[in-house]
């Protein structure tokens, strides 16, 4: 079932390599919808680690940046020399045009943004996106972020529930 996964990421995000310990059977149930130029997928799974390889990278056409929204399960994302622990309301903010591996070591349950990269480019500059990769959800861009994925999750008509129920009570 890992190999749906993979064909799954690779339709609605881009190309990467999901994998998990020991092989065997894998669940994963998932909520997708566009919003503009965005999309919006909530996600429910079991652990495992998603890789972007600069294989990967150099085999697509997808230029976006991933904004991964934790909101159950607890991962550790690493880009570059960045070794970040994502928690429970935490975000990752990736830059798909680098290599990097986001480990999910527990089952989890995640809002996930693609976004266009000139977005960020044309606002940031060209240099490294994300100095720092993780928004903690206490911070003040954290609340803003925490906000604009729960208004994102109603506008493409995803159901409300126990997700909906934690990103208010976080927020």
């Amino acid at each position: 079932q890992i190999v749906y996964w993979r064909e799954f990421l690779s339709d609605v995000f881009m190309e990467m390599e999901p994998s998990i310990e020991g092989g065997g059977s894998f669940n994963a149930a998932v909520d997708t919808g566009e919003f503009g130029n965005l999309t919006v997928a909530t996600i429910s799974a079991q652990r495992h680690k998603v890789r972007r390889t600069q294989s990967n990278i150099a085999n697509s056409n997808s230029d976006a940046i991933l904004f991964h929204y934790q909101i159950s399960g607890k991962a550790v994302f690493y880009q570059g020399e960045a070794e970040e622990t994502i928690l429970p309301g935490d975000i990752a903010c990736i830059d798909t045009a680098e290599p990097f591996e986001l480990d999910l070591i527990d089952d989890f349950r995640c809002i996930t943004v693609k976004a266009p990269r000139k977005l960020f480019v044309s606002l940031l500059g060209s240099g490294p996106l994300f100095p720092k990769p993780r928004i903690r959800r206490n911070s003040e861009y954290g609340a803003i972020l925490g906000e604009y994925f729960k208004i994102s999750r109603r506008h493409i008509g995803i159901a409300e529930d126990e997700v909906e129920a934690s990103l208010s009570a976080q927020f």
